[in-house]
């Protein structure tokens, strides 16, 4: 919940930050080739034997409640240090990804386990360029950036429920 709470205080601040600022057809132009680019390297799943159904929740949901912790240590209260956080929101997202990549779903579970593990992976690389944007005072561009991660991420809460996981459930943008 902390991890939710800390990436929609991220994007929306960016969102309300940006509106009316930046040049809209640069900033919409690199949002676009930003995303593209982004949407075009999902991460890759380990091969191997795989977990039980039960073995594959327990051990992602204790990978994202470590994500959570980490995002709620350094959670901003205002919309300056939620700028400076982004970096680091982007590492722990990028790290709770790789690591989630490595666990080997049944055979059932590989669809939905691919696109959860990627949701969070995009939503890690969507707050990278966010980051960047604000550093090269491009803020504009946030905004189809954070929509994109906001639809991955309301796709990605039904299908971890769906599941039944508990942790990795609750990265959520909009709530």
């Amino acid at each position: 919940m902390l991890r939710t709470q800390f990436v929609a205080l991220a994007l929306t601040a960016t969102v309300l930050v940006t509106s009316g600022c930046g040049s809209s057809k640069t900033d919409s132009k690199t949002a676009a080739t930003a995303t593209s680019s982004t949407a075009i390297t999902p991460v890759r799943l380990a091969a191997g034997k795989p977990l039980t159904r039960a073995q594959l929740i327990a051990q992602a949901d204790a990978i994202c409640a470590t994500t959570i912790a980490k995002l709620a240590a350094i959670s901003p209260r205002t919309t300056p240090e939620v700028v400076r956080s982004l970096p680091q929101a982007a590492i722990y997202l990028g790290s709770e990804a790789e690591g989630l990549s490595r666990l080997v779903p049944p055979a059932s579970m590989v669809h939905d386990w691919t696109r959860i593990v990627n949701d969070i992976h995009f939503a890690g690389e969507y707050v990278t360029v966010v980051s960047q944007y604000f550093k090269e005072n491009r803020k504009k561009a946030a905004g189809p950036l954070y929509a994109k991660a906001n639809h991955l991420n309301t796709q990605s809460k039904e299908i971890a429920k769906r599941d039944g996981f508990k942790r990795c459930s609750h990265f959520r943008l909009n709530e």
